[in-house]
């Protein structure tokens, strides 16, 4: 049997998305033999590394869902909130885009784009006094924690983001770069 290379563990695990423990339960070997593989600090022997491949390939995929992708971190505007500020909190959260949130619901978004074409509109100076409620786009499509991977890519088409809801709670966010991440 050839084998593949050792580095291909940590790829295959995470792809599958496994924990170190979980795969050492799975292909009978330690968790720390795992990390010393994966990190390179340990020349394993040939049957443990058998092992751990035989149960990289038993494992069927996982299917990926919203909330294993999601930034649980939501930064927010509001209908009071000045133009100006909210460029500002998006430059120094390097976000793009931010539900805007009043007495707990979600009324609508804002963006640099929409920002941007209202520079183009009405210059700089204008729109820094400007308040969110003069600038809300539309709110961003939302869905919940279960849905796959495949429905939020599809989503994403036509949006920069997706809101993660539960029960009307915003659990998180899906952006296009969150779903780089997982390659």
């Amino acid at each position: 049997m050839e084998l593949p290379d050792l580095s291909e563990i940590k790829r295959r695990r995470i792809a599958l998305g496994l924990k170190q423990m979980e795969l050492a339960k799975m292909a009978g070997v330690s968790q720390s033999l795992i990390a010393k593989i994966e990190t390179g600090t340990t020349d394993p022997s040939y049957s443990n590394v058998v092992k751990i491949f035989r149960a990289l390939e038993r494992k069927p995929s996982r299917v990926i869902l919203a909330r294993d992708v999601m930034n649980r971190r939501v930064i927010k505007a509001h209908p009071g909130d000045s133009l100006d500020s909210v460029a500002k909190k998006m430059k120094k959260y390097n976000i793009s885009q931010m539900p805007v949130e009043e007495k707990g619901r979600i009324i609508g978004s804002i963006t640099e784009t929409g920002i941007s074409d209202l520079i183009n509109n009405k210059g700089a100076n204008k729109v820094k006094k400007m308040k969110v409620r003069e600038a809300l786009e539309e709110p961003l499509p939302s869905t919940s924690e279960t849905a796959p991977l495949n429905i939020i890519s599809s989503m994403l088409k036509n949006a920069p983001a997706v809101m993660i809801m539960d029960k009307g709670k915003i659990k998180g966010i899906v952006t296009k770069a969150d779903l780089l991440k997982i390659i």
